[in-house]
């Protein structure tokens, strides 16, 4: 009798959640109907994981087409580019090569499946990316290429922008897109001038005032903590998920040996002490691999200041300096929110197998002293912004993605949400338990009823936060049939496509596509 009476509680169970499934999906589509455009119209679609293309797609909508609306590729049916004659994409590149998260279902659907021609259609692609990773563009290309495999037309040739060329500060810039613009509208149409599109605010500064070693006795890589105060109060601005971007720095005692290199080869003398601060700023090159120019028989170039001034790759050095690359920035989710007064980021310590730290983590958790000033900038994350703030939340992490969650779970206490269920990941529990205090605190203030933290190396039941999701597999299928949202943040290659296959696995590719398009599954991966 017992045996039955769970078999149908059972069934009552899958069918709510199946019910509700369908419930949501008509919902969704009522309050957002796929896009459809009529015949002769302009469609203009996006993939975009931190924000930036999103905002320039709006910005190409309202030159080309005003009144319409961009859309995301995870939201655009089959009949629109069915509709549609003519369609601007405007994409990034994700992880290696990779289409962000709301272009994701688009590929499945349009470059891996079997869908209908696109003779009519005519497409302009325009793509961001990076070129100093090596699947620059990937995504946009890979598009491009598809599309036009079935059947579609070139209205322009694709148009690339490169994040790299400007020290990745600014990914998009103006004047070439509204060239590439006027050239889709045709001459003598008028184009609105575009405005910038990057970060959402001005670089402001820090004051470091607090760095916390969380796994100090652990063998593991060192996970850092650290705690920023602002200059000026008006910088306490952003919202759970956001991000912090920094431009790291050499350490004084880097760019002194550099110096100390360059003048065993006669370049340099006491002087250039002098040039240390802008080094700070700037890649560093191997000293062995310059041309470097001493005599004055050698040293042509004629904006040498003396005669026998040394040339480094044919410039007066400090000429040279100058021209070095400057180190591009670093990006951390931020772990607080504005109401505590600081800014937290958590970061995992780089080493390299010769033992050499890497290059951000060593400034951030090593170089850089208490008290000193950071240039800080904060960037807009949308795409792990919570659209239904009063549902039941499911946070999924490892490592130092905690810090991305522990935002949101400090503005779900600042809200008074209580159903909040995280399920955490690190290495071992002994030396490992990053935040122990900090969730106790929150559990005991009844702001965390439901917790899973698993450690991969833990000698009696060594975990993943993907096996938490299988074993729980019923009270996960029960939390998303009763609205609750998941958030996912840390390692992409790792835990967030481990994650992302379990879920696809327990719940159904189309409940999770359908969660992404609802906005109640966000990741914030790296």
């Amino acid at each position: 009798m017992i045996l039955w009476h769970k078999l149908l509680v059972t069934l009552l169970a899958l069918s709510a959640y199946g019910g509700l499934c369908w419930h949501s999906w008509r919902q969704y589509r009522r309050h957002n109907p796929a896009v459809s455009v009529g015949a002769g119209e302009l469609l203009v679609a996006y993939a975009s994981q931190s924000g930036t293309a999103q905002a320039l797609a709006e910005q190409v909508c309202g030159a080309l087409a005003p009144g319409a609306r961009a859309q995301p590729l995870s939201q655009l049916a089959d009949g629109s580019l069915a509709a549609a004659k003519r369609a601007v994409f405007v994409v990034s590149t994700y992880g290696d090569g990779e289409a962000p998260d709301n272009g994701q279902r688009f590929e499945r659907r349009w470059l891996k499946g079997q869908p209908p021609r696109l003779d009519h259609l005519q497409i302009a692609v325009l793509a961001l990316g990076d070129s100093s990773y090596p699947d620059y563009c990937a995504f946009g290309r890979r598009l491009e290429l598809g599309l036009q495999a079935l059947g579609a037309g070139l209205w322009q040739p694709r148009l690339e922008l490169d994040a790299a060329l400007t020290g990745g500060q600014q990914a998009v810039d103006s004047a070439v897109v509204h060239k590439w613009l006027q050239t889709l509208a045709g001459a003598g149409v008028a184009m609105p001038v575009l405005r910038a599109v990057g970060s959402s605010a001005p670089e402001t500064r820090w004051t470091l005032i607090a760095r916390e070693h969380l796994n100090s006795q652990s063998e593991s890589p060192g996970l850092f903590r650290l705690r920023f105060a602002p200059d000026e109060s008006s910088a306490l601005a952003w919202r759970a998920g956001d991000i912090a971007e920094l431009w790291p720095r050499n350490s004084a005692a880097q760019c002194r040996q550099f110096l100390d290199a360059l003048a065993e080869r006669g370049v340099l003398d006491d002087e250039g002490a002098q040039l240390i601060p802008e080094l700070q700023s700037r890649q560093l090159p191997a000293v062995a691999s310059l041309n470097i120019d001493v005599a004055e028989s050698i040293c042509q170039n004629s904006d040498c200041y003396s005669p026998q001034a040394p040339c480094i790759e044919g410039k007066p050095v400090s000429d040279w300096v100058l021209s070095l690359p400057r180190l591009g920035k670093r990006e951390y989710s931020i772990a607080s929110i504005p109401e505590t007064g600081h800014l937290d980021i958590v970061l995992r310590q780089r080493q390299d197998k010769d033992g050499r730290l890497g290059l951000a983590s060593g400034w951030l958790c090593n170089a850089l002293v208490l008290g000193e000033s950071v240039e800080l900038r904060v960037r807009n994350n949308r795409q792990f912004h919570l659209a239904h703030g009063k549902s039941p939340l499911i946070l999924i992490g490892s490592g130092s993605g905690l810090a991305g969650l522990w935002s949101h779970l400090l503005d779900r206490r600042r809200q008074g949400q209580r159903e909040n269920w995280l399920i955490f990941g690190e290495r071992h529990p002994e030396h490992d338990a990053v935040y122990r205090d900090d969730i106790m605190e929150l559990q005991r203030a009844g702001f965390l009823p439901k917790l899973d933290r698993v450690f991969s190396q833990c000698p009696s039941r060594p975990a993943y936060v993907q096996a938490v999701l299988s074993a729980e597999a019923e009270t996960l299928k029960s939390w998303v049939a009763e609205g609750a949202s998941i958030l996912v943040c840390g390692s992409r290659q790792g835990m967030g496509a481990a994650v992302d296959e379990t879920l696809r696995a327990l719940l159904g590719n189309g409940v999770v596509d359908l969660l992404g398009m609802h906005g109640r599954y966000l990741r914030d991966v790296y």
